[in-house]
């Protein structure tokens, strides 16, 4: 749809001593025919009184229609600017090889939230094998849907829901978790549908979305305030005696639906979080490690990169680069750049750098 912007000015009489003029008062008015009006007004400081007005001819500007698609990729302007496409994980392990000059091949374990992956699908727990100029898949967490998409990151016990439906199927109505309390029936049966309908439901394999689901099945975040409160909240009872884990499987992808069956357990033996959230970040420490060590038997590479908003917990970060340096792997992580989306930048123009024949470092 086209816009037309009506601009009229009306100037008064200045004198020949110019004074200072007061700001522009810009008033939007809409119209019955959507198009957008712009008054613009510049008024003399010096006189209060109204002065006689200059009426200057309206002039029409016609905006040329351009259309807007999702996803953001398919987004252009008609321009002369090569354009290069950066896949969102390659980015964030790009960004640390950045940081740390690397230009070879690394294990790139990227977690984070959301990221657009090249399937269509919703990623966050990666495992890559990249360079600056290109990355393969090697794997990833076990997808799910997603209910209501981003409301799901407002309200994790749609996470939850998603997760134990998928590892309970039929047995889901049988479930007496302490956090169904805090949500109305029709809620969970209206997810429930959506799910089996795949309305809405976008499936995503991302690590943070995890974090969440388990936040909100012991009950310690099933509703959140803020952006990642509730894998915050979760690292913020972790008890460090505790060295416990739980079951995982792993062939293509890694399965957490034993996981999150001890999980329930655990709720229902009346376990205190602090141990059920300690057992379970030991059980994605032991997830990238066994993940890493397949990866280095079938590649021979030995140095891994870990990035993605993820590794901002520090227990993740430092728990999984010590296991894997006592196994001789050369870690590298950040520490001049974020490790969360405010790194990607640096990490998309390594990748444009390496395919144009630049260099990029720090």
């Amino acid at each position: 749809m086209s816009v037309i912007c009506t601009l009229i000015i009306s100037l008064p009489n200045m004198p020949k001593n110019k004074p200072k003029a007061s700001s522009p008062k810009l008033q939007v008015q809409s119209s019955k025919s959507k198009a957008l009006s712009l008054k613009l007004q510049v008024q003399s400081s010096k006189s209060k009184a109204p002065s006689p007005k200059l009426q200057l001819p309206a002039t029409s500007y016609q905006l040329p229609a351009t259309n807007y698609q999702l996803p953001t990729t398919n987004y252009q302007l008609p321009t002369t600017i090569i354009k290069i496409s950066v896949q969102h994980h390659h980015a964030h392990i790009a960004s640390c090889m950045a940081e740390h000059n690397l230009d070879e091949k690394v294990i790139g374990v990227s977690f984070d939230g959301t990221g657009y992956g090249d399937d269509g699908n919703i990623w966050g727990g990666e495992f890559l094998i990249c360079d600056l100029n290109d990355y393969k898949r090697y794997a990833h967490f076990d997808y799910i849907p997603l209910p209501g998409g981003d409301k799901s990151v407002e309200e994790p016990w749609r996470i939850a829901v998603s997760y134990l439906y998928k590892t309970f199927g039929g047995k889901f109505s049988q479930l007496n978790l302490p956090f169904f309390k805090k949500i109305k029936t029709n809620r969970i049966n209206s997810v429930l549908y959506a799910i089996d309908n795949k309305i809405n439901c976008p499936l995503t394999s991302s690590a943070g979305r995890l974090f969440d689901a388990v936040a909100a099945i012991i009950d310690l975040c099933p509703f959140s305030k803020f952006h990642a409160e509730a894998p915050m909240r979760l690292e913020s009872v972790i008890d460090e005696n505790c060295n416990d884990s739980y079951n995982f499987k792993f062939k293509q992808v890694i399965s957490f639906e034993n996981t999150i069956k001890r999980i329930v357990d655990d709720v229902y033996k009346n376990i205190p979080n602090s141990i059920i959230s300690t057992k379970f970040h030991n059980t994605v420490i032991s997830a990238i490690f066994t993940v890493v060590q397949k990866m280095n038997k079938d590649l021979e590479i030995n140095k891994v990169a870990l990035s993605g908003g993820v590794f901002q917990n520090r227990y993740i970060l430092t728990k999984t680069e010590e296991m894997l340096s006592k196994k001789g792997y050369q870690v590298f992580t950040h520490s001049k750049v974020p490790s969360n989306d405010g790194g990607i930048a640096l990490g998309q123009i390594a990748i444009a750098g390496k395919r144009r024949g630049w260099k990029v470092h720090l």
